[in-house]
């Protein structure tokens, strides 16, 4: 049996069927109260309550009212798929008209002589009755009914893992032996071209291009380490100032940018690799690629005992609206969004999130969360973080850089 989606198997989240059974239940409850009440103030009334026959007849209409107030109750807080709790109305309305109808027409039949009072007491119990019989079958269904589609959804859970899993080795061995070894070419190259080429300009951007293939090519390990085991508990930890640091002088040296200012406390230690520098880098290349040149860039972090924020801030245009609902989700076509996608889960893995903080025309905010590490472990257990000490740097067009 196949799914689409787990709304084909009745994950629903409107509210509205389960108000809708809530309340017709409840209004079971009423209706069936108000007629109780009826009954126990004639019978009083008549004096047969103090006779055990009064007593009897009072428990025995009591007894549906007690169910249906439950089934009221359960309707509200059972956590059943709300598609499924209208059929317990149905089936609580339907029975108490099928057993309402069955003992009149038996009764009209067999031609029992009953007072006024006494028919209306057969029939007010026999549809009580009725009633809870109702609820309890259809509570059974839709109890069968959910456990079917959690089935249901276990097995679909199950096939897409699968097909993801196939998905990453797939793609695994793409980068492997397509990616990785045209990488290995573009480095080469450069490398041989670098030894022949006397020009002070040439050198340098053949420089460039060698080291970030350098780069690329350890990113791309890294990815086939997270595709091989996505559930890595113990990524490590990494200088938040020195990562930092070591991103921007990357993104300086192969983008035209006006200014990297940086202020990231020195000492902090956070959960994480080399890979997380990988967020920073694409976060800023992102305020680079989308506004006009030249940009300026503001990395700051604000260091707390758990965890610590990084904001990267551009000074460009800001995102289209309409980009920012899917700002986050992988594309389905082509390349945008894939950068910011990646990144976030990179930064869940370790813990973490991304998030945008604000976008308009005076430029994008991002902010990454990230745990601090809590140190080294020895004997004693986890030592608590030190207190970071403030560092600030400030990059220049021409990739010169002031510190303090």
């Amino acid at each position: 049996m196949e799914y689409a989606t787990l709304r084909d198997v009745g994950q629903t989240d409107s509210g509205t069927p389960r108000r809708r059974a809530k309340y017709g239940m409840a209004l079971f409850a009423a209706v069936f109260s108000v007629l109780y009440l009826y009954y126990f103030t004639e019978v009083h009334r008549a004096g047969t309550m103090l006779g055990v026959k009064g007593f009897l007849e009072a428990a025995l209409l009591g007894i549906p009212l007690v169910v249906l107030y439950s089934g009221t109750a359960w309707v509200s807080l059972t956590r059943y798929d709300e598609d499924l709790l209208p059929r317990l109305l149905r089936w609580t309305a339907g029975a108490a008209v099928v057993f309402a109808v069955l003992v009149t027409a038996t009764m009209f039949v067999i031609g029992t002589r009953f007072d006024p009072g006494e028919r209306f007491l057969v029939i007010q119990m026999s549809s009580g009755f009725g009633s809870a019989a109702g609820l309890l079958i259809g509570a059974m269904e839709v109890r069968a009914n959910h456990v079917g589609r959690e089935r249901a959804r276990t097995e679909l859970t199950a096939e897409r893992r699968k097909h993801e899993r196939e998905r990453m080795e797939y793609l695994n061995h793409l980068l492997r032996h397509e990616v990785l070894n045209g990488i290995a070419i573009v480095r080469g190259t450069a490398g041989i071209l670098i030894e022949d080429v006397d020009d002070p300009t040439a050198t340098r951007r053949l420089r460039t291009i060698h080291d970030r293939s350098d780069e690329v090519a350890v990113f791309i390990q890294q990815v086939r380490t997270l595709l091989q085991d996505p559930t890595d508990v113990d990524p490590g930890s990494v200088d938040l100032a020195a990562l930092i640091d070591g991103e921007v002088e990357s993104v300086v040296a192969g983008f035209e940018v006006g200014a990297v200012r940086t202020d990231v406390p020195d000492d902090v230690q956070v959960v994480g690799n080399d890979l997380l520098g990988r967020v920073f880098t694409n976060l800023m290349e992102n305020g680079i690629r989308h506004n006009d040149p030249p940009v300026t860039l503001e990395v700051t972090a604000v260091v707390g005992p758990d965890h610590a924020d990084v904001s990267v801030l551009d000074d460009g245009d800001g995102i289209d609206p309409e980009d920012e609902e899917q700002l986050f989700s992988y594309p389905t076509g082509g390349d945008h969004g894939f950068g910011l996608s990646l990144s976030r889960d990179l930064v869940q893995r370790y813990g973490g999130d991304l998030r945008l903080e604000r976008t308009d025309e005076t430029g994008t905010e991002f902010v990454v969360t990230i745990p601090r590490a809590a140190g080294a472990t020895g004997e004693g257990g986890p030592t608590e973080p030190d207190e970071p000490t403030a560092a600030r740097t400030t990059v220049d067009p021409q990739g010169q850089a002031t510190g303090s």
